[in-house]
């Protein structure tokens, strides 16, 4: 017997990015945290070095957020990650309107606003 497909407006499942929990400076996630995926569409590629590919998405609520992902140190070979995301294949894969899932995600670099009237930092996404 198969899965039913999940909904994908499951708040549990697939909370928005404002609703995904904030990072603590361990990147280690938990049983929990594997549970729920970040869903979003890529807007822009705003990759300035191999090892940082990085995206300005959009999720299912509409909001922006930027999405890092960060690559081991040290990785030279032709087939490893930095290669792919430089490659053809890698290129086509990560453009504009792909649609790109995050487990477990959390946001980094957020700030709340601190009565200045100058708003808060949103933050990112790092995988």
């Amino acid at each position: 017997m198969q899965t039913p497909l999940p909904s994908f407006t499951d708040p549990t499942h697939f909370p928005t990015f404002k609703t995904i929990p904030q990072t603590s400076t361990s990147s280690v996630l938990t049983p929990s945290d594997q549970e729920y995926f970040l869903l979003g569409t890529i807007q822009e590629n705003m990759t300035l070095t191999p090892l940082t590919p990085t995206f300005i998405c959009r999720d299912r609520s509409g909001a922006s957020f930027a999405l890092t992902i960060k690559l081991r140190p040290g990785q030279d070979s032709d087939d490893d990650d930095r290669s792919f995301y430089k490659s053809k294949e890698g290129k086509s894969r990560f453009k504009k309107g792909a649609c790109v899932v995050a487990k477990g995600a959390r946001r980094k670099g957020f700030k709340e606003d601190d009565g200045t009237g100058k708003g808060g930092k949103q933050g990112f996404v790092e995988s």
